[in-house]
């Protein structure tokens, strides 16, 4: 029951956030009651109806997609020959989902800082400047390209 309290009916108290002019810096006890005038924001907009429509349709295109691919994983998963091969096989495909992507943007960042990133550390060994990847749009023609 403590479970299904904290999963289930706790994370229910953000809701109050869409009837408020939240801010963050003040959190959801310190941001003033607006009522229905976010939602009335919103329906008054020309684009309502195409984001809503485009909401629903790309959320059926990923559960389609997502159905189909991850039954077309299992099966190849289940043909592959040698146990040992197919149990780490699985556990390469299911780790990335008991990551945090918080975490993963915490290490790509300390990999591609300009200060002390290990990429531009080896960068700089090479005798190249430090390149700001996380906000150079040329970043990759740059390097990359062939």
């Amino acid at each position: 029951m403590i479970w299904f309290f904290v999963f289930a009916y706790l994370p229910m108290g953000g809701i109050v956030i869409a009837f408020q002019d939240f801010k963050a810096v003040k959190g959801i006890a310190g941001s003033k009651f607006v009522g229905l005038k976010n939602f009335q924001f919103f329906f008054r907009s020309d684009d309502w109806v195409k984001i809503v429509t485009n909401t629903l349709f790309l959320n059926v295109l990923f559960i389609v997609f997502g159905t189909i691919a991850a039954v077309a994983i299992a099966i190849m998963v289940t043909e592959l020959g040698g146990k040992w091969f197919k149990k780490v096989t699985q556990s390469v495909m299911i780790f990335p989902h008991f990551i945090s992507w918080t975490v993963v943007a915490m290490f790509m960042t300390a990999f591609v800082a300009t200060d002390g990133g290990f990429l531009n550390q080896m960068l700089g060994l090479f005798g190249v400047k430090p390149v700001n990847f996380l906000s150079s749009p040329n970043t990759g023609r740059r390097f990359w390209s062939c």
